[in-house]
């Protein structure tokens, strides 16, 4: 029983040595209180930079679905705008999804058309409004992308834009 009570002063004795000097002492202090301070600033930073890279992947696509639905508001025929959709899609490697009310009319990545049935339901198209932008992030066959959706009132248009994560971003998440 009296072995037990000296472990606890032993394990004692190697953090917090009893005749340490006064420098020694000044070190441990410092290294305690730089330690936590790189750890704070570095924490800060860290949530600070993808606060700030998401909020810019916004600004972008927003601006990229709104040059986008212009485009495609030019469009004179169903085929005509399926085909701009498509033109857009391969130059920029960027996912383009057309609606017009509730029916899909092109939904194209690259040469790819794609069918997702539950597009209406996703994040970004869910609770869209008339002018309305909606922002999202999600893994798609497991590549992360950020997704945009506007709704055009004006040309009866829905346009969905989603693009890759951008290499600098994954640089960040890293």
């Amino acid at each position: 029983m009296a072995r037990l009570g000296r472990v606890p002063a032993r394990i004692a004795g190697w953090l917090v040595p009893a005749r340490a000097s006064t420098q020694t002492w000044m070190m441990l202090t410092f290294a305690v209180f730089v330690g936590v301070a790189v750890v704070s600033v570095g924490l800060y930073l860290s949530v600070e930079v993808h606060r700030e890279l998401r909020s810019t992947m916004e600004q972008t696509l927003r601006r990229q679905v709104i040059l986008t639905a212009e485009h495609l508001e030019r469009a004179s025929s169903t085929a005509d705008l399926a085909g701009r959709a498509r033109d857009i899609s391969r130059i920029t490697e960027h996912r383009v999804t057309v609606l017009r009310g509730d029916s899909l009319v092109v939904d194209v990545q690259q040469e790819r058309l794609l069918s997702d049935g539950a597009v209406t339901s996703r994040e970004e198209m869910a609770a869209l409004g008339p002018g309305r932008f909606r922002f999202a992030e999600r893994l798609e066959n497991g590549q992360p992308m950020y997704f945009g959706a506007l709704d055009r009132p004006e040309s009866g248009l829905v346009v969905r834009v989603g693009i890759p994560e951008p290499a600098l971003a994954l640089l960040v998440h890293q």
